[in-house]
C-alpha cells in the first residue's frame, strides 16, 4: 500500500487484524475522483486477488479431489464479488480502465493506494521513483473464513527424453541450491525455498 496516500486521506494503515469490511471502507475513503485516485485496483488476477478471497470466503477454485471447478459455489462467488463490488462502488478503476492500463501501473504512478501482488514485486516497488519511499506491505484482509492466502512454488523440470538430460539435471541442482535461492531473494524474483 502507498503510505503517502493513506496519510493524505487521514486513513489508518492496514492492521494485522483488518477485515474485508475494513479493506472496503479504507478503499472508499482513499478514493478521490477529482484527483483520479482510487483506493484499490481490483484487478481480476487470480493468484494475487480472487484466489485468496475465494479461500477467505470458504470457497475453493478447484475441488479437493481435483475433479471439478469450485467457482459455482456461493463462497467462491462471494470471494469474486469482493473485487467486483469494489469496481461497482467506484473504489477501483473500472474493468475497461484496467484493460487499457495495467492495474499495477495505477499503483506505480500513485493513482491507487492499495494493490495486492506477490513478493516478487517488492524490489521494483521500493526502487520506483514515484512511490518507492511510501510503499509498505500488510497482511491480506480477513474474510468469513479468516486470512487465507493461496501460495505456490516454482519448479524446474526437464523432459526425460531430452537430448540434454545431463545439462538439465545440472541446472535443476543449481536452481535448487543456496546460490540460486540467494539470487532469487536479492532480485525479488520469487520466495526462495
Amino acid at each position: 500500500y502507498n503510505k503517502a496516500l493513506f496519510d493524505a486521506a487521514g486513513v489508518e494503515y492496514p492492521s494485522a487484524d483488518w477485515t474485508w469490511d475494513d479493506f472496503t471502507a479504507a478503499a472508499a475513503k482513499l478514493t478521490d475522483p477529482a484527483k483520479g485516485q482510487f483506493g484499490v485496483a481490483a484487478s481480476q488476477y487470480g493468484q494475487e486477488n480472487f484466489y485468496n478471497s475465494i479461500a477467505q470466503a470458504g470457497g475453493e477454485v478447484i475441488s479437493a479431489d481435483g475433479t471439478k471447478s469450485g467457482y459455482g459455489s456461493p463462497e467462491a462467488l462471494a470471494g469474486i464479488e469482493l473485487w467486483t463490488d469494489l469496481i461497482a462502488a467506484g473504489s477501483s478503476p473500472t474493468a475497461q480502465q484496467m484493460t487499457d492500463t495495467n492495474p499495477e501501473d495505477f499503483f506505480l504512478s500513485g493513482k491507487v493506494a492499495m494493490f495486492q501482488n506477490g513478493s516478487w514485486a517488492a524490489i521494483a516497488y521500493a526502487d520506483n521513483a514515484d512511490i518507492g519511499g511510501s510503499v509498505d506491505v500488510a497482511p491480506l484482509p480477513a474474510g468469513a473464513e479468516g486470512n487465507q492466502s493461496v501460495i505456490h512454488g516454482v519448479g524446474n523440470v526437464a523432459n526425460a527424453k531430452s537430448a540434454h538430460l545431463a545439462e538439465a539435471k545440472a541446472f535443476a541442482e543449481f536452481a535448487s541450491g543456496e546460490q540460486a535461492a540467494k539470487i532469487q531473494a536479492e532480485t525479488g524474483t520469487v520466495i526462495p525455498a
